[in-house]
């Protein structure tokens, strides 16, 4: 997707240091570029804990939840 292969760079033209993608687009690809641009990542809207724990094995820094009560 050439969304993802831009991303990093948009990002640093806003001067931004964080990326808020949501769930359906985030993989390890975008993880992986945008952590090694030294973006954080926090993924949005993740109401699976399973998914949570991909998400965070991959690299993401925070996740957006509809039940904060999952760990």
């Amino acid at each position: 997707m050439q969304l993802k292969k831009e991303m990093p760079q948009t990002v640093m033209t806003l001067e931004g240091v964080l990326l808020h993608p949501s769930d359906n687009i985030t993989d390890a690809f975008l993880i992986k570029k945008l952590r090694a641009a030294g973006f954080g990542i926090n993924v949005f809207t993740v109401n699976s804990n399973k998914r949570q724990q991909e998400l965070f094995s991959m690299g993401a820094t925070a996740v957006f939840t509809d039940f904060p009560e999952l760990p």
